[in-house]
């Protein structure tokens, strides 16, 4: 059985800006309110919308990143977007994200202490 430390709400609060929240609950689709989005498109005009909204999939990493740090701060833990576990000369790697990292690490742990 595993323990989880939970966060106080408090904190976490503090990383959240309730501005830019409440206007994208603004922009939310209602029933009451309905708008036209994403009207029909050639694919000349369709791809241009796309290249456009590469910026903004291009900024997600270092906002990401620096989340990571004011949660590594708060904890006094160390996330990373990519935290490597193992031997510097590893031969193969596993990518994995989630719960099954600490599973992979201990069976890395088990498996180079058998050698």
């Amino acid at each position: 059985m595993q323990k989880i430390e939970v966060l106080e709400y408090d904190e976490l609060a503090k990383l959240v800006d309730y501005k830019a929240l409440q206007e994208f609950r603004n922009r939310a689709l209602r029933p009451e309110s309905p708008v036209t989005r994403g009207t029909a498109q050639n694919p000349d005009i369709y791809f241009q919308g796309r290249e456009a909204a590469n910026r903004f999939y291009d900024a997600v990493p270092d906002i990401v990143e620096s989340y990571m740090n004011e949660i590594n701060k708060l904890t006094g833990r160390n996330y990373k977007p990519f935290n490597y576990y193992g031997a510097p000369d590893a031969e193969r790697v596993i990518v994995a994200m989630g719960s099954v990292c600490e599973t992979i690490e201990n069976c890395c742990r088990l498996l180079n202490f058998k050698r």
